[in-house]
């Protein structure tokens, strides 16, 4: 059965690589979500709590911040 991460290729009868390799400085970078919110998430929530996260995590916005214009969004 293909996991979440395969939904996108063709479809196929080979198995998935599920072997770990060594993180790119690109993907270091970019992992924002635990593997328990991954799964949790939909696709779009993924990437607003990613989002969400880096803002925070570079001191660029305060969650309060975020969670006011969402308010004044809504």
């Amino acid at each position: 059965m293909a996991g979440v991460h395969d939904r996108g290729g063709r479809p196929t009868d080979e198995p998935i690589d599920r072997s770990g390799h060594e993180l790119a400085d690109w993907e270091r970078q970019t992992e924002a979500l635990s593997p328990q919110q991954y799964e949790w998430l939909s696709y779009y929530e993924r990437w607003s709590a990613s989002l969400e996260a880096l803002l925070t995590e570079k001191f660029i916005l305060t969650t309060q911040e975020i969670d006011q214009k969402v308010l004044e969004l809504g």
